[in-house]
C-alpha cells in the first residue's frame, strides 16, 4: 500500500496513535483481542468503555491536538486506492486483519483474486 499511495501508511513514532491510524485505516480493534493486552502496554494505551470493553484511550489519550487531528485525517483503507483498484485494497486489509485466527496464511494469501486475476486494471 505504501508503494502505492507513496506515503507511509501508519507514519508515526508514536505507539498510541499508531494503534489509532490502524483502527482509523482497517476498522476496529475486537474487545476480544484488545483484552488479551496484559499489564503496562493495557495500563498506557486501553481502558473499558461504559459496557466493560476494552478499546484504546483514544482520542483522551493522545499527546497532543496535532495527534489528534493526523488519526482523524487517516481514510480508511478502500479509500486510499482508485475505485478500479479496490481489489487490491481488500488483498491488503485481508494481510493486516487484527485476529490472527481470521488473517489469511501466506499460501491462502497466494489465492486472493488480486493474485489470481490476470486481467486487473492499471
Amino acid at each position: 500500500m505504501e508503494l502505492y499511495t507513496g506515503e507511509l501508511l501508519f507514519g508515526t513514532h508514536e505507539n498510541l496513535e499508531h494503534l489509532a491510524l490502524m483502527e482509523k485505516s482497517l476498522g476496529r480493534m475486537s474487545s476480544k483481542i484488545l483484552s488479551q493486552a496484559t499489564g503496562t502496554p493495557r495500563d498506557k494505551y486501553l481502558v473499558r468503555d461504559r459496557y466493560g470493553e476494552w478499546r484504546l484511550n483514544w482520542p483522551a489519550g493522545a499527546q497532543s491536538a496535532s495527534s489528534e487531528r493526523h488519526v482523524r485525517n487517516q481514510v480508511p483503507l478502500e479509500k486510499m486506492v482508485d475505485p478500479q483498484h479496490a481489489v487490491f485494497a481488500e488483498f491488503v486489509g485481508r494481510l493486516l486483519t487484527f485476529d490472527k485466527n481470521t488473517r489469511p496464511t501466506a499460501k491462502q494469501a497466494l489465492n486472493h483474486r488480486f493474485l489470481k486475476e490476470r486481467n486487473l486494471p492499471e
